[in-house]
């Protein structure tokens, strides 16, 4: 899944971290990805489509499709998580497949899946196709920050380890390679001690925990894309990232 090769330059060596599928790790910005067209059809009208499959694409006029060249299918959902006591709202970006345009029409472009990373509907959308660095180098240390995580790319209740997660802090606050550790909240509970309401036991906030560590893969205005790398505990949305 992943590595981390070392570079020398000049004296000093230099980690470097290779993720292979970082062309379709999903992001989160504030607006949606222009889109050049939706799916309209698979050749042989089947409902799923993957690798292999020809469909029919409907331009949307926003920019060209052009024959031989690779584009993303991709769809998108809004994201509105409340973090402590702010939401944090934005447009999440689900990468799907990649489409090779074999010719075009009139009203209508025709592709053929090169490689899909989840199931094509009908409807998904299409986006120009800007082929990411793999290899990463690697920041170990850098200066904290006071970010969340967001969600994970699948939903994922519990974060592990390699799973595709989102943090709320942007390209002004990080960059990729840089790498920062999951923070879990240690609370003390007093079982003799209630609330008023006596459903709450009264608590009290202990040095946060350590529960893993992440690698920035992608940046964008509001929020990164992070790989977990290692994780001692369950990571949850909302933990600390610093």
């Amino acid at each position: 899944l992943h590595s981390f090769p070392t570079r020398r330059s000049s004296d000093l060596i230099v980690p470097m971290f290779s993720f292979p599928g970082m062309d379709h790790a999903g992001f989160i910005r504030s607006t949606r990805q222009k889109s050049l067209g939706k799916v309209l059809k698979q050749k042989d009208s089947k409902l799923m489509m993957s690798a292999g499959d020809i469909i029919y694409i409907k331009p949307s006029g926003r920019g060209a499709l052009i024959p031989g060249r690779t584009y993303l299918v991709f769809n998108t959902k809004t994201v509105n998580q409340k973090i402590n006591d702010k939401v944090f709202k934005g447009i999440q970006h689900i990468i799907k497949a990649k489409v090779k345009i074999t010719s075009t029409k009139l009203n209508y472009a025709t592709g053929i899946i090169t490689a899909n990373f989840r199931p094509v509907f009908q409807g998904d959308m299409i986006m120009q196709y800007n082929k990411l660095n793999p290899v990463l180098r690697v920041e170990d240390h850098p200066d904290p920050i006071d970010a969340r995580i967001i969600c994970a790319e699948d939903n994922n209740l519990m974060i592990n380890d390699y799973i595709i997660a989102f943090i709320n802090a942007g390209r002004s606050k990080v960059k990729p390679g840089q790498i920062y550790t999951a923070m879990k909240k240690n609370m003390l509970e007093d079982h003799n001690s209630w609330t008023s309401g006596g459903k709450k036991k009264n608590q009290m906030e202990l040095e946060s925990i350590k529960s893993g560590k992440m690698i920035v893969l992608r940046t964008e205005d509001i929020a990164s894309t992070i790989m977990i790398i290692s994780s001692k505990y369950d990571i949850n949305p909302g933990d600390l990232v610093n």
